[in-house]
């Protein structure tokens, strides 16, 4: 699926914290934003380079969306 605009803007932040050394930036998005899309396109493009990811996720339909976005 396709970021929209302010996806690639919030990810294009968070990667630029991460090259400045911040080794736990946050991210925080009203809901229906497309958190869910934007955080599998990140996970997706870290496995690409072999890194590995841990995902918590507390609630089984939030699970389901991730696992979804994913393939």
């Amino acid at each position: 699926m396709k970021l929209r605009q302010y996806q690639r803007d919030a990810l294009n932040s968070y990667y630029l914290k991460w090259g400045e050394g911040f080794r736990k930036p946050i991210s925080q998005m009203a809901t229906g934003t497309g958190k869910t899309i934007m955080f599998s396109n990140m996970a997706k493009y870290e496995a690409s380079l072999n890194n590995r990811i841990l995902t918590l996720i507390n609630r089984e339909e939030l699970l389901q969306q991730f696992k979804d976005k994913l393939s």
